[in-house]
């Protein structure tokens, strides 16, 4: 009779090990699943791979970390992946052809016919704006808001459209946009008060009226090194996806900082 008592109790002990096992297992299972739950995700986007190559002598390769698919609707070969991939090579490519092209804003506009070159039958994704000259800019809160006036030299995009009455760009295309804007400063023309900082803010308004900033840059005499000199160049950009009806406008905090300087103050956007 001990005997069998003994062995009932040496199962037992073993049960108890064993569903203390199997608790362990489904509680490291449910904080896996937990996490992953909680983790931040994005979205998966795909992207027309001819619009993403960088190496022309490489244009079947999709950029690292980008999946080439096949779509059969559109029958052309994208590149798909996260989101902030995606847009970063976006970016990346869009840098690219700024600095491959008429539009980079450290070249002048060359002159086409000392090349024997023929009119183009297509639309550029392009448009510039110079800082108007003849207008004062406006107070908008705590800054100012910068009017612009187009440039002649290059062709301008159907899905933008510039107001000079207000200073805003309207989209009227839904898009991916690269948005660049650089001034050119005199930091000892600041007005003397307490924030000497200089800021440039590139503001959007949505077509429901929600404002945001999309892009800001920050200036300071205090990270001025020695030698430089008081002029400096403010320069922002990135990729963003418009909508129809967004809007964009562009401000500053210090207006008499700005050099008068149309080669170096330009507001950029153009389709990519």
């Amino acid at each position: 009779m001990w005997f069998k008592n003994r062995w009932v109790f040496i199962i037992c002990i073993m049960l108890v090990i064993v569903e203390l096992v199997v608790l362990l297992f489904l509680v490291a299972i449910w904080r896996l699943q937990r996490d992953n739950q909680l983790a931040p995700t994005q979205k998966q986007m795909c992207y027309p791979q001819v619009k993403l190559i960088l190496d022309l002598d490489d244009n079947t390769a999709c950029p690292v970390g980008l999946v080439s698919k096949f779509d059969e609707t559109k029958k052309e070969t994208t590149c798909c992946g996260k989101l902030s991939e995606v847009l970063n090579s976006v970016l990346n490519k869009s840098v690219f052809d700024r600095y491959n092209s008429k539009i980079n804003p450290e070249i002048r506009t060359y002159n086409p016919e000392a090349f024997n070159c023929k009119a183009a039958n297509q639309d550029m994704s392009v448009t510039r704006l110079t800082l108007a000259q003849d207008k004062k800019s406006v107070p908008v809160d705590s800054s100012h808001k910068l009017y612009w006036e187009s440039d002649p030299a290059l062709p301008k995009l159907s899905g933008l459209r510039y107001s000079v009455e207000d200073g805003q760009v309207f989209v009227e295309e839904t898009e991916i946009y690269h948005i660049l804007l650089q001034l050119k400063l005199n930091m000892s023309k600041t007005t003397g008060v307490l924030d000497e900082k200089i800021r440039h803010k590139v503001h959007f308004i949505s077509d429901s009226g929600a404002s945001a900033v999309l892009l800001e840059d920050v200036t300071s005499p205090c990270t001025m090194t020695s030698g430089s000199g008081t002029e400096k160049a403010s320069v922002v950009e990135a990729v963003f996806r418009l909508k129809y009806g967004d809007r964009l406008y562009v401000s500053t905090t210090h207006p008499e900082s700005i050099v008068t300087d149309p080669q170096n103050n330009h507001f950029s956007i153009y389709r990519v």
